[in-house]
């Protein structure tokens, strides 16, 4: 189904009673995408229940006669849309079927309001990077197509509800004091504190992600892939250096975010993008573990790659139990105190 236009909706001016009385109807479709964004699915029968129940308590004479008959068609609807998802056999069919309730709720909303501060989400991979909507409380992405194989994949693209009360102005502040400093006098900013703080937090971000790069090292060596939430949590470690690190783009990034949904041969090509970026940053002392580069001639049909481990021994991430012990140790880092 398809999201009418926007420029095709009739933005109803609804009373705040009405939205009031939306509160319960909004409430029983957030409690399902909640659901789905952790895996779950079996409490879709009482969700529709709920959802039906805050329906019939909704009066559409509050609104103005030109908005009822729009209300009760788009109700009804959505009421259908609902049964239908709540007969749903498997997790799968049940995120198909909520992201056409999405696309409904979404315009609806856009039509009538919302009494709660409702954000308009969306991930651009969703069901093989068609994309889809949805609707969450708070800012945070919790992702109902992916749910923990990419729980924060997506962006928030509009927020609804009521509107905040207007930022009171500041008070101003009396320099009449200051003016009468000398002009030679001048204010000395203490930076130091700041800059030790975000150097605390680079190399935590960094010691993070070494973790997160080790344990994936160690899954490939093994023949497995990484699970969704190890690649998201070192694709975050990633972003948050990526200012600092200019080997870090948003291309290999956005290339290695969903490399547990690809087949094993693609997903150790990711890695080896991840291991120049992670050899790079050992070379400039960034980690504080001794560390060794490794390197595998025959790797990607003999063209050879590199990657680090902890151990001395070889343990051939691109190969893995075919060739566990192909290659050799080319260097070793002593890692830094900083």
């Amino acid at each position: 189904m398809s999201q009418a236009p926007e420029d095709d909706l009739i933005i109803f001016n609804t009373p705040q009673e009405f939205q009031k009385d939306l509160e319960n109807f909004h409430k029983a479709y957030l409690d399902i995408s909640t659901d789905l964004s952790k895996d779950k699915f079996d409490r879709l029968k009482l969700q529709r229940e709920a959802m039906e129940a805050a329906l019939a308590t909704i009066d559409p004479s509050l609104l103005a006669v030109g908005a009822r008959d729009p209300w009760i068609k788009s109700s009804r609807l959505i009421e259908l849309k609902m049964k239908h998802l709540s007969n749903s056999a498997s997790l799968d069919q049940a995120r198909v079927r909520f992201k056409v309730l999405s696309l409904l709720m979404i315009k609806a909303i856009e039509q009538f309001g919302s009494h709660l501060p409702i954000k308009h989400a969306y991930c651009p991979m969703a069901f093989d990077n068609a994309g889809a909507p949805w609707l969450q409380l708070g800012e945070a992405v919790a992702n109902p197509y992916f749910g923990s194989g990419m729980y924060s994949c997506g962006e928030i693209k509009k927020s609804y509800g009521p509107v905040s009360s207007p930022t009171q102005k500041a008070p101003e502040l009396d320099h009449s004091k200051h003016m009468n400093h000398k002009k030679n006098e001048s204010t000395v900013i203490d930076h130091s504190q700041h800059e030790k703080h975000q150097s605390v937090n680079l190399s935590d971000n960094a010691e993070l992600l070494l973790q997160d790069y080790l344990k994936m090292q160690q899954a490939f060596s093994h023949d497995k892939k990484p699970d969704g939430p190890l690649v998201e949590s070192l694709s975050n470690s990633l972003q948050k250096l990526s200012e600092n690190h200019k080997l870090i783009t948003a291309e290999l990034i956005k290339s290695i975010a969903h490399m547990h949904h690809k087949d094993i041969e693609s997903a150790r090509s990711d890695f080896e993008k991840i291991s120049l970026v992670m050899i790079t940053m050992a070379e400039a002392g960034t980690f504080k573990s001794p560390l060794n580069q490794a390197y595998c001639p025959m790797a990607f049909e003999n063209k050879g790659a590199s990657w680090l481990q902890l151990a001395n021994k070889i343990e051939n991430p691109y190969f893995g139990s075919m060739m566990f012990r192909c290659g050799s140790v080319k260097k070793s880092f002593k890692g830094s105190e900083k």
